[in-house]
C-alpha cells in the first residue's frame, strides 16, 4: 500500500495511476501531512497533554483510498511492453 501525500496527492488522476501501476492500493493523505508532522514533533517535544496530541490525529486519516483496476493494468502493461519492443527496435 502506498501512502501519498504532498502537491502531486491533490490529483485523483495521479492517485489512481499509482494505484493501477504499482498494483497496490494508495491512500491520499492531507497535502501538507509533512508540516503537521513537524508541529507533532513540537508538541510531543513540549511535553503537552495527550488531549493536545489527540487534536492532531486526524491528520492520519485519509483523505481518498485508490484501489487497482485490473482492465486499466492490463491496458498500461500492453501499452508498456509496446513501448519496450519499439525501444529495442531503435537501439538496435
Amino acid at each position: 500500500m502506498h501512502s501519498l501525500f504532498g502537491g502531486g496527492s491533490r490529483s485523483n488522476l495521479l492517485c489512481t495511476l499509482i494505484a493501477d501501476t504499482t498494483d497496490l492500493p494508495v491512500l491520499q493523505m492531507q497535502t501538507e501531512l509533512a508540516n503537521y508532522g513537524a508541529v507533532l514533533l513540537s508538541v510531543v517535544r513540549l511535553n503537552t497533554s495527550a488531549a493536545d496530541q489527540n487534536r492532531f490525529a486526524a491528520i492520519r486519516e485519509p483523505v481518498c483510498f485508490f484501489q487497482p483496476d485490473p482492465a486499466r493494468m492490463a491496458r498500461y502493461r500492453l501499452t508498456h511492453q509496446r513501448y519496450c519492443a519499439l525501444e529495442a527496435k531503435l537501439l538496435s
